[in-house]
Order: C-alpha cells, then structure tokens, then sequence
C-alpha cells in the first residue's frame, strides 16, 4: 500500500512539473506573438485544470487566430457551466466586438449587467472583467447598477473614481472622491495617496484647478466639516502654494481651538521649501494666541530660527542684524538657557561670528550651548563644529583642526564623523594643502552621506582639474582665498579676489568657477542684473565649461522668480533641454518651461 503511494505521488509530482513547464513556455510563445504554439499548450492545460487563468489565455490565443467560432463554442461552453460569473458574458461579447458584430456585442454586455443581484463579489467581478478590457464605459455602468442594488449599503465612489481616472474625466473622479469622504473622512490618505502622483505630474494644472474649484464649492457648502478643508490644505502644499495652505490652516485651527498644533507642522514645510514669510507667519500666529499655549515655547525658538535662515539667505542690513540679535537674546531671557533653546543659543553664536565678527563672544555662547543638561550627543558634537568653524574665522586654524579632529575620532564611520573629515579638508583646502586635502576628499567620495560625498567629489575634481593645468598652484590659491572669504561673509574681498584672477591669469580654467561665485554673492545681494552678467558670460565665452548648465538654469531662476522675464525664463529653460543632454537640470527645466508655456491640452512635448 505504502508503496502505492509513494509511486502515485511521484507520478502527480511530475505530472506537475510537466504542467509547470508548459505554462511557462506557453506564456513565452504568447509574448513572442507565437499565437499557434501558444494555443496548443493553453488548450491542453484548460483542459486538465478546468482554470479561468489558462481559460482566458486560451480564448485570446484563438481570438488572435480568427479561430472564433471555436473560440465562441468555448465560452458558450463555460457560460451554461458557471452561470455565475458574468466576467463570461464579458468574454462573448468582447469575441464579438473582435468580430465587428457591435450589436452582438452589446446585447451581451447589457445582458450581463441585466443578470446583476444584489451581490458585492458579483458586482465586482463583472466590472473587473470589463476593465480587464478596458471597456471602461460598461464597467461605470455596472458599478452604477450595483449601487442602485444595494441602495447604499456600498456606494462604488473608489471604484467609480479609477473608472473616471482611466477615462480622463477629471470632474467626475473628483466628485466620487468627494462624496467618498463626505460618507468617510477616514479614507482622506487614501484619497491624497491616489491623487498625489496625478497632482504632481499633471502637466498643465488642470487637474489641480479642477480639484481646487471643486473643493471651495464643498467648503461652502460644508462649511463645517474640516475634512474638504484638510485636502485644500493637501493640494495647496503640493502645488508649494503655502500662502494659501496657511489661510486655510489658521481657518480651522481658529474654528477648533486647537492651539497652532497645524500651523507649527505647516510652518516646518513651508521652512524647508524656503518659504520663510509663511512659516514666520504660522509661528507669529501661535506666539500671538496666549503664552500659556502649549506650543508657545516652541513657536517663539523656531521664529528666531526661520528669521536666521531668512537673514542668511540674503545680504542682510546692519540694523536686521542687530534686531535678529535682540530677539535671540529676549528668548534666551524669556525661555532660559535649555534644550528648547539650545538652537537659538547657537544662532546667536553664529551671528555674534559671521556677522558682527564678535568670535570671543560667539565662542562663549557656543560653550554655553554645549553645556547645556539634556541635549543629544548629535546635537553637542554639531555645535563643537561650528566652534571650529568659529575658530577658523579667528585665524586659529590650529584649535579647528584639534576640534575636527576630536568629533572625527568620536563619530567614525558616520555623517558627523564624515562631516568633520570634510571640514579638516576643506580648511586644507582654505590654507592651500591641496594635495592632502584631496587624499581627505577621495575616502569621502564613499561617504554614505550622498551630500558629503558629492561635495567631496565636486572639491577633489576642482583642485585635482587646476593642479594639473597650474603647477604652481597660485591660481587655486587665489581662489580658495575667495572662496574662504565668501565663507566669512567678506564678500567685498572676495569680490576683489575673484576678479583678480581673470586679470592676473586670462587664461585660467578657474575663469568660469569664478564668475558663477561672483553671481552667487551679487544674486544674494539682490543685484541681479550683475549676476546675470556674470551667468551670461559663462555661456558664451565658456559653454564648453562643466557650469555651463549650471549657469543657464541660475540664469533661467533669476529671470522666472526675481525679475518675472517669463519669456526669457522660457528660453532659458528651452537650451537646457536641448543643448544640455543629460544635465542633472533637464527634469526641473522641463516642468518649469511647461509650466510658463501654459499651452492647456497641447499634447506636444520637449
């Protein structure tokens, strides 16, 4: 018996081997368009299994063969089987329509949704198998029938909503998603995760302008209920639009009481995409609401914080300065010396450094910081850089390197650690010890910190491409001498720098290098004529330069957000795409130039 068995389990295991094997190759004939072998092995394996799967396989082999009288015996066959499952009708009438017989197909596919109870699994598999293929208009009509059936015990609005979305029909996918949460806010996130990849890559707004519209509408209609609200909040953050994110944000925040708790998460967004006129607005709001808000503590730290980055992206005035200096210190009063402050304390350091040039002072906020009970070791090892840093600025490269070298030693192997390296690099660099410099910057070109690494790679390729054209070596001196200039925010030196080398060295292959920093520090100080002037020069006396790219898409920027030359913007964008191939620039010059063109509909693409 025992033997029995065994023999008959080895007989079914190869039988299943053999089924296994000529599935695959059946599937690889039905790829390869090899309709007639593909044909043969699907019959045989309908045959043993009696399977939908290799069933459906089968009748679209035949169905390519014009073999469809068979095709039809088939599935007229499965029909009076299975009653059930009125995917089948779907296949009938799909084989007619492959025929040209419109008419019979129709009846077919009314005759299967006419055969529809009051059955979810039911509903759902016949308009699956009209989506299957892409007979999008039958499978609304099924869904449609089903959610009269169960008279709204399910109401098909997700469903409907795809229906819509693989039509193109934007208005009505909106309106199902709409009504869905107005039955279920619960299903918000899936709602934003299904819409998220159509907002970003709509190409001309349309979407977006439909949905905005929309949910203003339901917002009046529903002017308490937060959750049409929430996803005008969504849409406005995807489009960066944060100004209008905030008014409706403080809108609810105001109707719920709730504090500030959104406008703190809104103001973090808004900071990190550099709308600081926004997240200082989202703060001031709460910091206004009461000092015994639970978010006050918060809010007021962060203001400071947004207000230093504010003032460092630009040439800020003596007086902003000064006033930046007296809201850190009234914080530190208000707050004290704590972890909540620990960054407000840092910043003051920063500005005493960078901007007043106070380096004792600064050097003794830092400390201060440093001591502080309860701050992270990250946070602790963060600020003994920027204390080096500070010492750097001094003139002690000495104590620099011993501080590097220290938070180096006590972070081997991770971002800090690399981000110490770097500095002890880049203060070779400063010094013009190029050589062990670049042997510093070639083991971080492996850092697992992909910003470390690329600046790595970006410094050892700048002194390793101007060693080997300058022996001597003075015409990289001359610039890293600019370049630390910048960083200690003495831009009318650095400016005298940069230009002395064109002078000095007229043909020097740091030209192009120098003309982009000199750019950066005019764009900064809001002289964007002149930074166009220098951008403008490295297109056309230097395009064979690796900035090249670099400086159409600067150019292009200024042009689009500061001077509003949309036109020129445009043209700008159009020689990345063209003259540019494979620039890291190509993606975001192709949405912008889309975007400026606002040719709604056009269907012609770079």
């Amino acid at each position: 018996m025992k033997r029995a068995i065994l023999i008959l389990v080895f007989i079914i295991s190869i039988l299943s081997a053999i089924a296994q094997n000529n599935s695959k190759l059946a599937l690889q004939y039905f790829r390869e368009q090899n309709y007639e072998k593909a044909s043969v092995l699907f019959k045989d394996l309908y045959s043993q299994t009696n399977s939908q799967y290799y069933f459906s396989y089968y009748i679209r082999c035949l169905t390519e063969l014009k073999e469809y009288t068979e095709a039809e015996k088939i599935i007229k066959k499965r029909i009076k089987r299975d009653k059930t499952n009125l995917g089948y009708y779907v296949e009938l009438g799909y084989l007619y329509k492959s025929q040209g017989k419109e008419d019979d197909a129709t009846k077919q596919f009314e005759s299967s949704i006419k055969k529809l109870t009051k059955n979810r699994n039911s509903i759902s598999t016949l308009a699956n198998a009209f989506i299957s293929k892409r007979l999008y208009s039958w499978a609304e009509k099924t869904y449609l029938k089903g959610k009269k059936l169960l008279s709204g015990e399910y109401t098909y609005n997700y469903e409907l909503a795809n229906i819509y979305l693989y039509q193109r029909n934007y208005n009505k996918m909106i309106n199902e998603y709409l009504s869905l949460l107005e039955k279920s806010p619960a299903y918000l996130n899936s709602v934003q995760n299904r819409l998220q990849s159509l907002v970003y890559n709509s190409k001309d707004d349309e979407l977006n302008e439909i949905l905005r519209k929309n949910l203003i509408k339901k917002i009046q209609e529903n002017p308490n209920n937060d959750i049409f609200q929430e996803l005008l909040i969504w849409l406005y953050i995807q489009r960066k639009d944060f100004e209008s994110a905030f008014i409706q944000t403080r809108a609810i925040d105001k109707r719920n009481k709730e504090e500030g708790e959104r406008l703190l998460k809104l103001a973090q967004l808004a900071t990190s995409n550099k709308d600081y006129k926004v997240a200082v607005n989202c703060y001031d709001y709460i910091i206004n609401l009461r000092k015994q808000s639970i978010y006050y503590s918060v809010a007021k730290p962060k203001l400071a914080e947004v207000l230093y980055l504010k003032i460092n992206d630009s040439s800020p005035s003596i007086t902003e300065i000064t006033k930046l200096k007296a809201l850190f210190i009234d914080i530190i009063n208000e707050l004290g010396k704590n972890k909540s402050t620990f960054n407000t304390i840092v910043n003051l350091a920063k500005v005493e450094a960078y901007n007043l040039n106070y380096f004792d002072t600064a050097i003794a906020y830092i400390n201060e910081a440093i001591s502080i009970k309860n701050i992270s070791k990250k946070n602790k090892d963060e600020a003994k850089l920027i204390l080096g840093d500070i010492y750097l600025l001094k003139g002690e490269s000495w104590n620099s390197t011993l501080i590097y070298a220290q938070v180096e030693q006590e972070n081997r192997d991770n971002p800090i650690g690399n981000k110490a390296r770097f500095k002890k690099a880049k203060l070779a660099y400063y010094t013009g010890e190029f050589v062990w410099a670049q042997a510093q910057l070639d083991v971080l070109k492996a850092s697992t910190s992909k910003l470390i690494a690329n600046d790595a790679f970006e410094l050892s390729a700048l002194i390793s491409d101007n060693i080997e054209a300058d022996s001597t070596g003075e015409q990289l001196k001359m610039y890293s001498r600019a370049d630390f200039l910048i960083y200690a925010k003495k831009d009318s030196l650095a400016i005298l720098t940069l230009d002395s080398i064109a002078k000095t060295f007229p043909k020097s292959t740091l030209i192009p290098n120098a003309l982009y920093k000199l750019a950066e520090i005019n764009y900064h100080k809001q002289d964007y004529n002149t930074a166009i002037e220098k951008l403008k020069e490295i297109t056309e006396k230097y395009s064979a330069s690796t900035l090249n790219d670099n400086a159409l898409y600067f150019w292009a920027e200024i042009e689009n957000y500061k001077l509003n030359n949309h036109e020129k913007a445009m043209e700008l964008y159009k020689i990345i795409l063209t003259e540019c191939k494979g620039s890291y620039y190509t993606s975001e010059s192709r949405k912008q130039f889309r975007i400026l063109r606002g040719d709604f509909n056009k269907k012609n693409e770079l």
